[in-house]
């Protein structure tokens, strides 16, 4: 049996660790973008970057839960295996919400590029508008065409 083959011993602490590490540079960035959005004066984007720190917040308190399972002598293979896969999946939301954070900051990288879709027409307007002021004169409008017949809801003689 060659150690490639070897059965896994399971998730390794030091598994563990790197993921708790990338969650905190995340944690940090984020507290870093919240500092500059509150810093200027634009509300919008200082509620946005505070709402991103806030759930990552609630993602972090998942991690740390997982962190513990993960680190507890008593707990089966099975069970840190799957915190170590919580503890992973909540690493990458993390990273997805700096994400959206800097995009809230308007700290996209150089290589995201901005799409402006513009509606532009030069149709003139061919709907002709009476002037509300001039009362019920001379409508450049005609009149609708009745055909004779009574409204439907009203009894025929």
């Amino acid at each position: 049996m060659t150690p490639d083959s070897a059965p896994s011993l399971g998730p390794t602490p030091a598994e563990a660790s790197g993921l708790r590490m990338q969650m905190e540079t995340g944690m940090s960035a984020l507290g870093e973008l919240a500092v500059e959005a509150r810093s200027d004066d634009d509300l919008v984007r200082a509620t946005c970057v505070l709402d991103k720190q806030d759930r990552a917040g609630d993602v972090m308190e998942l991690g740390t839960s997982e962190m513990l399972v993960i680190r507890d002598p008593n707990t089966s293979e099975q069970a840190r295996g799957f915190a170590l896969e919580k503890l992973d999946a909540a690493a990458s939301r993390i990273d997805k919400l700096v994400e959206e954070a800097k995009e809230c900051a308007g700290q996209t990288g150089p290589e995201d590029e901005i799409d402006i879709t513009r509606n532009e027409s030069d149709e003139p307007n061919t709907v002709p508008m009476a002037a509300p002021s001039l009362g019920l004169g001379q409508s450049p409008v005609p009149p609708p065409v009745d055909g004779g017949w009574p409204p439907a809801a009203s009894p025929i003689e």
